[in-house]
């Protein structure tokens, strides 16, 4: 007991919204309470706590996801100049100081001890603490908000925490170091040893492939020496150079490459004379073809000179004749015009003279006698008509009149026979509301003293209900909390957890509990029987108000049936006083008189109808058309003779001037008589016919002539453009044949492209067929010279991979190929048995981590299970409720929860997230309970104790009374000291009671508000109060 550490001071300075506080705590276990509204400082103070023991705070790394900043932890509402500072001291005489010197400050300052760790480490605790924030998060401190606590965070989170205490580290780091995964160090370290060895063994095999191969392809023939290779090049360079003569080197490379460059060049070249020559030979034959185009050229010219001199005389000829035909065309053209004119004015003379003779010769016309006879006649018809449909009119005027006032008097007789029958509905509306009034007397009385009835019962009804519903909820709360305390006393237990009252004897306190819970039976059935007996009354009431409701609703219907007819008769009467019959008593007598006048009436336009069909018999709108047509027509042929004959008087006028003005230009102002008229007509007829035969005849010359011109001028014009296009052809020739011979100097055949051609072509094939046969031989020569040199670098290759195979394993300059090949061959066996074995400590390196990580894993899940199955006992003992809690299980590198299925979890259903059915009162519970059987579990440090911000948050009075009675337990049994806060006054005093009276030191700070001198605090001791600010 020694060893136990106690808080006996802690203090803030400067610290967030606190200026100063100074707390002092008994050396011994004890409770200390912060008491404090929301947003006062009751967290700041224990995460300054935890800041002063870990350099950091959990909830704000996991939300900033960075360290502790300066400036959230300096004072805020009025920073000052002083420094930041957190003081924990305990019973041994140390004390813990850190501190921030600015608000900018990057680190803080710890004093008192270096090692907090190994500080509060207990001396039985074997294993070292690496985490310590780790493990006062698991053991000592309990977050207000749901981040930080165990509850809430993910299983590899939750897993590493405990990892610490379980002292499980060691064998991971044994297992990692041996193998552990396949991206481990040690692994990675294996696999790299064996990819070496591999490497050499690769590396020494591809050296014996290669001097084997190197071996083989060595034992061919025809190898020469490097003399024997420059010999032979030096024939190939002379066969090249007989098939294409070039300037001879003094020492010429005769190397194969060199050589087959040559080679190359010497055919190429040979291919371009070859090219040449072929050139030379279509050269030869286009110019024996331009030859004979030039000759042909040549003809046609000569041919058009002497055709178109020709044709040039003709046309001269044709020319003159046309001129002369013009001429005579001319001047029978204006004889003829001349004759023609004088003719026709003699006929037009004639023709005057004999239409004057014509116009004097007719008659008078009868026509406008006759006309006008008829117009007289039409025009008395048409008056006749004209009385006979005015008659007709007036009939049918008067027959229109008569089915009118027909109509009026049938709507007044409709409008009488309405008003008859909404009468006789009245009537019958009527009696129906008088029966149903003398049925139901009284009925507005009678309704409304039911509807007051019905009111009172119901809330007397609504009163018993209310009543009956408060007295059963707190019975069932009553009865529910007191056998929850009955279910959860201890077989011994003397002491009432509510009110803390002891009895001599545990079975006198269950009988009183369960006195407790059966006290308010008998007063809920009497209240029972008198809502039953309530509710009664009130049905009978509420049917009684319905049927009366129900009556007169049919009295209302049938007094708005009775009204809306009266409306409806009062509009029919004004309708028929609208058509013009008054309301009367007697509306019978109306109706009959109103149906003779209507027989009356009817019989007058029968007989009006019948003398106007009489009357329309006759089609006197046709005969009227007809009357009218004949005299318009009569009218038109007066009209028309009157026009003719102002139309014959004009006409004459016209001709008598004429013939005037005819004889004067004819034979100045005499007339000649009418034999010299006639005889100049003839003798100017016979005249004009003979110059128009001479001028159809001149005609028919000068068109001859004209088309002979026209046809040489086109034949002169097409010989023209024949004769240039030739010489055109024959310009391109003669460029053609120049650029023939430029082209045939260039191919360097010698001579002119001519009739010694053919020579120069001959000799040129017989050098080229020598050319090809010296540059095969020259190609077979090469070939050799290749095979020879092939054979001696082969051999030479095998001797550089037997020098490479000798130097790698070190062999002597006079071993023989076997011996080096027999100590590679040996060192390549030697490599492999290497990598095998490399391969088989890997595995059992393997085996044995997978082996340690399994019975870690195993130890791991056995270790969990008393931390899980004493948190189920602290849980039933906080929450008095076995169906709520947590099961744990490892899976891999997590440490998974779920919900404890109850009963009315199907037990097939798989893991259920307790964050998903859990109240946040019952996970708030779960927190405590799992820091509480986590520090009970691991107990790894000196200081036992239980920093608890907010424990009871969701919580009621009967939970708090079983919390206070756990925290007591603890306290007093394990010797812990717990501090925690609550924002309710009450329900810190009911726990400093609690505490009080099981006589445990109980420290209560009451944070009382926030000002500019700092939050104002009220510290109680254990003993008296004292007060505080600061």
């Amino acid at each position: 007991m020694s060893d136990d550490l106690f808080l006996t001071r802690l203090s803030l300075k400067h610290f967030r919204n606190f200026a100063t506080l100074d707390v002092e705590l008994a050396p011994q276990p004890g409770v200390m309470i912060v008491q404090g509204s929301n947003g006062l400082g009751k967290s700041s103070l224990f995460q300054g706590m935890e800041w002063l023991l870990t350099d950091q705070i959990e909830q704000f790394r996991l939300v900033d996801k960075s360290r502790v900043r300066a400036s959230y932890l300096c004072r805020w509402t009025k920073p000052v100049a002083e420094p930041t500072a957190v003081v924990m001291g305990f019973s041994d005489g140390v004390t813990l100081t850190r501190e921030l010197a600015t608000p900018k400050s990057k680190t803080s300052k710890l004093s008192g001890h270096e090692d907090l760790a190994a500080y509060l480490t207990a001396p039985d605790w074997e294993a070292t603490v690496g985490d310590l924030g780790h493990y006062l998060l698991l053991t000592h401190f309990l977050s207000q908000s749901n981040l930080p606590r165990l509850a809430h965070r993910d299983g590899p989170v939750l897993f590493d925490i405990l990892k610490d205490a379980a002292q499980s580290r060691r064998p991971e780091a044994i297992a990692k170091a041996l193998h552990g995964a396949g991206t481990t160090r040690p692994a990675r370290a294996f696999k790299a040893l064996k990819d070496k060895v591999d490497a050499a063994a690769a590396a020494l095999r591809l050296l014996l492939d290669q001097e084997q191969a190197a071996w083989a392809d060595a034992q061919v023939s025809g190898a020469l020496d490097d003399g024997q290779r420059r010999a032979l090049g030096l024939t190939i360079v002379g066969l090249i150079q007989a098939a294409v003569p070039s300037n001879a080197q003094a020492d010429p490379d005769v190397g194969p490459i060199a050589l087959a460059a040559r080679l190359a060049e010497g055919r190429q070249a040979v291919e371009q004379r070859s090219l040449a020559l072929a050139r030379a030979k279509a050269l030869l034959t286009e110019r024996r073809g331009l030859q004979v185009e030039r000759s042909t050229a040549e003809q046609v010219i000569g041919a058009a000179e002497t055709r178109l001199a020709a044709l040039i005389e003709a046309a001269e000829d044709a020319s003159e004749r046309t001129a002369t035909a013009r001429s005579k065309l001319e001047t029978l053209v204006a004889q003829l015009a001349a004759e023609g004119a004088r003719l026709a004015s003699l006929r037009e003379l004639s023709d005057a003279e004999i239409a004057l003779q014509q116009l004097a010769a007719q008659p008078a016309s009868l026509v406008a006698t006759q006309a006008t006879a008829q117009r007289l006649a039409a025009e008395t018809q048409i008056g006749r008509l004209q009385r006979r449909r005015q008659i007709e009119n007036r009939l049918g005027s008067e027959r229109d009149a008569l089915a009118g006032e027909i109509e009026r008097v049938v709507r007044q007789k409709q409008a009488v026979d309405t008003l008859r029958s909404a009468d006789l509905r009245l009537t019958d509306l009527h009696s129906a509301l008088t029966a149903l009034r003398a049925e139901y007397p009284d009925l507005e009385a009678r309704l409304e003293a039911a509807e007051v009835a019905e009111t009172q019962a119901a809330a007397v009804a609504e009163g018993l209900q209310t009543a009956l519903s408060t007295m059963t909820g707190a019975a069932d709360e009553i009865t529910e909390a007191v056998s929850t305390i009955v279910a959860n006393l201890g077989p011994e237990a003397c002491g009432c957890p509510v009110c803390a009252t002891e009895f001599p004897d545990p079975s006198v306190l269950r009988a009183r509990a369960q006195a407790a819970a059966d006290r308010l039976a008998p007063a809920i059935r009497q209240q029972q029987a008198q809502l039953e007996q309530a509710s009664a009354q009130h049905r009978e009431r509420v049917a009684r108000r319905n049927h009366l409701c129900l009556a007169k609703a049919r009295v209302d219907e049938a007094e708005a049936a009775l009204e809306a007819e009266r409306l409806e008769r009062e509009g029919f009467r004004r309708r028929a006083e609208a058509e013009g019959v008054a309301d009367s008593a007697d509306l019978t007598r109306v109706a009959d008189a109103l149906a003779q006048l209507i027989e009356s009436l009817e019989r007058r336009l029968r007989r009006r109808s019948r003398w106007r069909a009489m009357l329309g018999a006759v089609d006197a709108a046709a005969a009227t058309q007809s009357a009218v047509r004949q005299r318009d027509e009569a009218v038109r042929v007066i009209e028309a003779e009157g026009r003719a004959q102002a139309d014959r008087d004009r006409r004459r006028s016209q001709l008598e001037a004429d013939v005037v003005r005819i004889s004067v230009a004819l034979f100045g102002g005499d007339k000649a008589n009418l034999e010299a008229r006639a005889a100049e007509v003839t003798r100017l007829e016979t005249s004009s016919a003979g110059a128009r035969v001479q001028q159809v005849s001149v005609q028919a010359e000068l068109a001859a002539a004209e088309q002979l011109g026209t046809l040489l001028t086109l034949e002169r014009v097409e010989l023209e453009a024949r004769r240039d296009e030739t010489r055109q052809t024959l310009r391109t020739l003669d460029t053609r044949y120049a650029a023939q011979s430029v082209e045939w100097s260039s191919l360097g055949l010698g001579g002119e492209l001519g009739d010694a051609a053919q020579a120069a072509i001959d000799r040129e094939e017989q050098a080229l067929m020598s050319g090809r046969n010296a540059l095969a031989d020259a190609g077979a020569q090469l070939t050799r010279l290749r095979e020879a040199a092939t054979a001696w670098s082969k051999q030479g290759a095998h001797k550089e991979a037997l020098e490479r195979l000798r130097a790698h394993v070190h062999g002597a300059a006079n071993h023989t190929r076997e011996q080096i090949r027999t100590a590679s061959t040996a060192e390549l066996k030697a490599l492999v048995e290497r990598s095998a074995l490399i391969a088989r400590t890997k595995a059992i390196a393997a085996q044995a981590s997978t082996a340690i990580e399994g019975e870690l894993s195993t130890f791991n899940d056995e270790y969990i299970q008393p931390l899980a199955r004493l948190m189920v006992r602290v849980n039933r003992a906080i929450l008095c409720d076995p169906r709520i809690g947590v099961e744990f299980r490892i899976d891999g590198n997590a440490v998974n929860q779920a919900a404890v299925k109850g009963d009315l979890i199907p037990t097939d259903r798989g893991g259920i997230n307790p964050l998903l059915v859990h109240s946040e009162g019952q996970m708030a519970a779960l927190g405590v309970s799992l820091l509480c059987a986590a520090s009970l579990t691991f107990p790894w440090s000196r200081w036992k104790a239980l920093v608890l911000d907010d424990p009871l948050q969701h919580n009621d009075a009967i939970h708090a009374s079983a919390f206070a009675d756990f925290v007591g337990n603890i306290v007093l049994d394990r010797r812990y000291q717990v501090l925690l806060t609550t924002h309710e006054l009450s329900q810190a005093e009911f726990l400093r009671r609690k505490f009080r009276a099981r006589d445990i030191p109980c420290t209560l700070v009451n944070l009382l508000g926030a000002g500019e001198g700092g939050v104002q605090q009220a510290i109680q001791g254990p003993e008296a109060p004292r007060a505080a600010v600061g």
